[in-house]
Formats: structure tokens, C-alpha cells, sequence
């Protein structure tokens, strides 16, 4: 038997994780553009393009030139394709979750992110553009019953840097599918969005017991109240019982931070 306190085991448990376990599956194909074109994403309307980084920039180009990762990343951009005066830009991408199993738990959240990067427009002056990421949650398909919609707040990015952009949300109950979108937002003084996006992620996160849609030290807490009432919220292996096999399965998932 145990004799550690609460607070103690827990601390037991965390520091017992070690660091080879898996990191969870990104869900998006081609979330960094390597392709170079647009593999996986549908863009709504059909403007903007995958770029190269550049070293000598054009007009209106992103800045900076070069991706966030990798060799590519998405332009909203006049110079690449958009034509001017063009309202938003939208890139999207439907993934089905129905091979997550551990969403019939109900400790899921979704987690969209991505990187973005602002510009200076042809007259000098950096344009006020602006950024979000969206997350549908259907049931039934892509095209199926709207349950819920995550957003995150809007990011006017600053030149010459890439910025972080998420959004957390809980999963939506009965969810199958999730549409990831970027939007871009022309700023009604210019007419080009001048934004780059990159490092586009969306994840789901399996291990916030406590519901904070944070993974810590707090979450084993409350899978120790949760494992002495044998609650079915952490059967992670889905075999039908609580058991030291289930806090097994935990600390992989909170080892990843989901």
C-alpha cells in the first residue's frame, strides 16, 4: 500500500513519467504547406497561394520572407494571386475523429494553432490585417449538424516575426468531424491582405481531467479523487474497468500535455 499523501503521489506519479512517451497525433495533412501547393486544404475563396520564401521581397510581400518551418507557407498576398480589394481569405480543412476512441470519455478539447505573420504595405505603412483561427465541430460528416464554434481572438501580427495564434476549446459532445479554418481580414484602408500563415496544428487533448483545458500536476490530482471512486471518465484503455493499467495510459497522455 501507499502511504504518500494526496499531493504526494501525485508528485510520485509525475515524476515517474519518463520522457519517452508519444506525442499526440496532429491532425492536419500538410499543415506546413511542404507540399507546396495546397494538399488537404480547400481555399474559400479560391485566392492566395503557397510560397516560397523569398530573400528579395516584392511589394506587398510577407515580412519576413522566409517560412515560420520548412521551405513553404501560405500567402494571402496580392502578389500571390489575391486580387485586390478581396474581403477575406479563407483556408480550411475537415478531419475526421471517429479513430480518436478516447473522445467517448468526455475529457477531450481541441487545441488550433498556428503561426502568422504581418506586413508593410507598398506605401511603408503596415497594414492592420487580421488573423483568426475557427474550429467547426459537426456531427454526421463536414457537412452534418454545427454542435459548436471555436475562435480565437483576432491577431493583428506585427512585421517581420511570426506569431503565435491559438484557440483551446472543450470538444463538443457527438462530434465526428472537425473543420479547421485561417481567415485572414483585409484592413478596409489597404487592398491587399498582406498575411503569411504557417505551422498550422489542430490536436486533440485527452488528459485535462479537471477541465481547465490545461495539462499539470492538477489533472493528476483529480485522477486520483476520480480513480478511488472508480469513475468511468479514466478507463483509458477502454476495457471496462479502473485499474493501475488505466493511470498507465494517463501518464502517457499527460506526459505529451494531452
Amino acid at each position: 500500500m501507499i502511504h504518500h499523501t494526496r499531493t504526494g503521489t501525485a508528485l510520485a506519479i509525475c515524476c515517474a513519467a519518463g520522457a519517452a512517451f508519444a506525442q499526440p497525433a496532429e491532425l492536419l495533412t500538410n499543415g506546413g504547406f511542404e507540399s507546396g501547393d495546397l494538399t488537404a486544404w480547400v481555399s474559400v475563396p479560391d485566392e492566395g497561394a503557397v510560397t516560397e520564401g523569398r530573400s528579395e521581397p516584392d511589394c506587398g510581400y510577407m515580412n519576413p520572407h522566409t517560412p515560420f518551418a520548412g521551405r513553404y507557407f501560405f500567402s494571402c498576398a496580392v502578389g500571390d494571386g489575391t486580387p485586390p480589394g478581396t474581403a477575406f481569405v479563407r483556408i480550411r480543412q475537415a478531419v475526421d475523429i471517429t479513430a480518436e476512441p478516447l473522445i467517448a470519455l468526455g475529457n477531450s478539447f481541441v487545441i488550433a494553432s498556428c503561426r502568422v505573420s504581418g506586413a508593410t504595405g507598398c506605401n511603408g505603412i503596415p497594414s492592420d490585417d487580421l488573423a483568426r483561427v475557427t474550429v467547426e465541430h459537426r456531427r454526421d460528416g463536414d457537412t452534418g449538424d454545427l454542435l459548436q464554434v471555436s475562435v480565437s481572438d483576432a491577431l493583428d501580427p506585427a512585421p517581420g516575426a511570426w506569431r503565435p495564434l491559438e484557440v483551446r476549446e472543450p470538444l463538443a459532445d457527438g462530434a465526428d468531424t472537425l473543420i479547421y479554418e485561417f481567415e485572414g481580414e483585409l484592413d478596409a484602408g489597404f487592398a491587399s491582405i498582406d498575411l503569411g500563415v504557417d505551422d498550422t496544428s489542430l490536436r486533440l487533448c485527452h488528459a485535462d481531467l479537471n477541465g481547465d483545458l490545461v495539462v499539470n500536476t492538477q489533472d493528476v490530482l483529480q485522477l486520483l479523487n476520480l480513480y478511488q471512486s472508480r469513475d468511468p471518465r479514466i478507463d483509458f484503455n477502454l476495457d471496462g474497468q479502473i485499474n493501475t493499467s488505466d493511470i498507465l495510459v494517463y501518464l502517457n497522455l499527460w506526459q505529451s500535455r494531452c
